[in-house]
């Protein structure tokens, strides 16, 4: 549901390093409610359109002053690219969003699902590792390739999967689940969509990819089908190819006593590997660091500034991952801190100086880490932050 899109908005787009209030209760189309009131925090995808030059946005409650965090980052002008996150909203509904840049940029904001407080009745979460559902590179009809066309949907199974092959990492009954999806083997620019396997397709963007030859990834939650499918639609252009692994899933409460409520924060910056501490510099190439993310940190020292941000035994979290300082082209992996093999990819980046940043879901480790492996032949810094945890 588009709640927000600052080509239709009478102040225009929003200038540089200034913020706009904007409601999530609303509709723009038809005017029905999106999110009700006494909702805690919002699912949403943010699209930046044709902004004047490099920049960030930050979104964060409505009430809150200010946040270091950046929720989606771009290289260049003229650029459309998109990032699903989740964050706390203000009890007015409302989120802040903050150009971090120096030029204008137009942003749009659709919401995706919302979360209410644990006490009243709703879904609950399941985490699981990250695991490969489907990818258009090997798995198509009869098991050979097969790149969805330009105008086309592809309805895919969230059930099995197939890195690693197992059955009902999704079970019969899920109501939704977290996924990443990455555009792949680009040939021109580009969007997907992505939808309930059995919805009419919405030509709201999912993911965007400037160019050729760019890899791009977005994290996003989508409600499921009865049949646990969901639907990609391929907006523009040629046959690409795309790749779909889930993160978690969503069941009724009533049937899933062991599940996991959402519980949102104000964003708190994690980690950052290019502030004095814990002073571990960039992450070389072809390695793994492990993380912590229990504290929130000051992002200009590094020094904890909220212990015990994650409590101990959360499950999981909600985060926001970053890869600035670029050398080279390449790909970070996240998984929890206990799981050594890496077979599914978090972000991509296309060249040196880039920044990219996804927002995903995790489980973690008894210890509050995640292992992040870098798949890039030349070190990169990293970023986490963190909007929230299931538990």
């Amino acid at each position: 549901v588009r709640v927000y899109d600052s080509v239709a908005d009478p102040l225009g787009e929003l200038p540089g390093t200034s913020d706009r209030q904007v409601s999530t209760a609303t509709a723009l189309s038809g005017g029905a409610t999106a999110v009700p009131a006494g909702a805690t925090a919002v699912a949403y995808n943010i699209t930046v359109v044709r902004p004047a030059g490099a920049g960030h946005l930050r979104v964060m409650p409505g009430d809150e002053t200010t946040s270091s965090s950046s929720t989606i980052n771009w290289a260049t002008g003229g650029d459309v690219i998109a990032n699903g996150l989740t964050v706390k909203i203000a009890a007015n509904r409302t989120v802040k969003v903050f150009n971090g840049s120096g030029t204008t940029a137009n942003a749009v904001l659709d919401i995706v699902g919302y979360f209410i407080d644990p006490a009243q009745a709703g879904n609950v979460f399941h985490e699981v590792t990250p695991t490969r559902v489907y990818d258009s590179r090997i798995a198509g009809p009869g098991s050979t390739p097969d790149p969805l066309p330009g105008g086309a949907n592809r309805i895919i199974s969230t059930a099995n999967g197939i890195t690693p092959p197992v059955t009902d990492i999704v079970p019969a009954g899920a109501t939704a689940v977290a996924y990443n999806i990455s555009a792949v083997d680009t040939s021109a620019r580009g969007w997907f969509a992505v939808t309930p396997g059995d919805a009419a397709t919405y030509r709201s963007s999912t993911v965007n990819w400037p160019g050729a030859g760019d890899v791009i990834d977005n994290g996003q939650f989508v409600k499921l089908d009865a049949n646990r499918q969901l639907k990609v639609f391929n907006g523009y252009g040629p046959p690409t190819n795309f790749v779909i692994e889930v993160l978690g899933y969503f069941t009724p409460s009533l049937d899933a006593l062991d599940g996991t409520y959402f519980h949102a924060l104000d964003p708190a910056r994690a980690y950052d590997s290019r502030v004095p501490l814990p002073n571990p510099g960039p992450v070389p190439g072809a390695s793994t660091r492990n993380v912590s993310v229990a504290d929130g940190r000051n992002p200009q020292t590094g020094a904890v500034t909220q212990p015990d941000v994650i409590p101990a035994g959360t499950p999981s979290i909600v985060y926001n991952i970053t890869a600035t300082n670029t050398t080279n082209r390449g790909w970070y992996s996240v998984t929890p801190g206990n799981v050594a093999v890496q077979n599914t990819s978090s972000i991509n980046w296309p060249s040196a100086n880039n920044v990219v940043a996804n927002g995903l879901t995790v489980a973690i480790d008894d210890q509050r880490a995640i292992n992040v492996r870098s798949g890039s032949p030349s070190q990169t810094d990293l970023v986490i932050d963190l909007f929230g945890y299931f538990r």
